[in-house]
């Protein structure tokens, strides 16, 4: 296994290419955001995990749309470390 990029669009690149763990590295790097903007939204523990696989299910499913915009998967803005 060859080194991973740490930046997200380079992970995404190398998750393109079959790389799974380049994949891996995404879903470990925002899914506590993705978990907390889906609690947020619901409300519920159990409801916001299932949303959280679904929206990287979605990801993965629609990756040839996807758009890394300023450096990042997310679609919506960061706002400083986790």
């Amino acid at each position: 296994m060859g080194s991973i990029e740490t930046g997200d669009e380079g992970l995404w690149l190398q998750s393109l290419l079959g790389q799974g763990d380049a994949f891996g590295a995404l879903y470990d790097r925002h899914r506590h955001r993705v978990f907390r903007h889906a609690y947020r939204l619901c409300g519920n523990h159990h409801d916001a995990e299932d949303i959280m696989a679904a929206a990287f299910l979605e990801l993965w499913r629609r990756r040839k749309h996807v758009r890394v915009v300023e450096g990042s998967i997310l679609p919506w803005p960061t706002l400083g470390p986790l």
